[in-house]
């Protein structure tokens, strides 16, 4: 006869956080889904448009995950305060910067805090999955860590490479037109 051990207090708080986080991780990994497509669009560097186009991993990854946690991570639907407050900060950037090198270097950083964010919750969500013994779960987390991680990377390299090399372009035509008279 197989004996049913109830649980303990501590487990079952621990499964709350993490149905609470889970379903927060989510919000937010949709939200980092949608913000992509709008980078895109404001993107003026070639390489930053097709770096952000090759993000399609990240998406199939939120989906599969989605997919997995439904039934223990809640409702989707929620908006998380950490989520609104990514996508106030998107509409204060585009505000405040115009399309160029300066929007897409602004647009790097905006990513790779929200990317540094879902990197730190995953991991959690990664160590609470494993307490929990849920090891599909624990592994789901693990790889969108280690897929963020290179994520995060590869716009560092955008950034260094191509956005400071479209700045001094940008620069440079901005001092030909001050100081360059074609009547002279």
């Amino acid at each position: 006869m197989k004996v049913k051990r109830k649980k303990s207090k501590t487990h079952q708080s621990m499964q709350q956080l993490y149905d609470a986080l889970a379903s927060q991780e989510l919000s937010e990994m949709n939200m980092l889904v949608m913000a992509i497509a709008n980078l895109k669009e404001e993107a003026s560097s070639r390489s930053l448009t097709f770096l952000l186009g090759n993000f399609s991993a990240t998406k199939r990854r939120v989906e599969y995950v989605k997919q997995s946690l439904q039934s223990s991570a809640g409702s989707f639907q929620k908006e998380h305060f950490s989520s609104v407050g990514f996508q106030r900060e998107w509409i204060a950037l585009l505000e405040r910067t115009s399309k160029g090198p300066v929007r897409d270097a602004a647009m790097i950083a905006w990513l790779q805090k929200i990317l540094h964010s879902h990197m730190a919750s995953c991991r959690m969500l990664s160590i609470l999955a494993k307490v929990l013994e849920r090891a599909e779960e624990k592994e789901l987390f693990e790889g969108f860590v280690a897929q963020a991680f290179d994520a995060d990377s590869q716009l560092s390299d955008a950034a260094d490479n191509t956005i400071n090399f479209d700045a001094a372009l940008d620069e440079n035509r901005n001092l030909v037109r001050e100081h360059y008279n074609p009547n002279l």
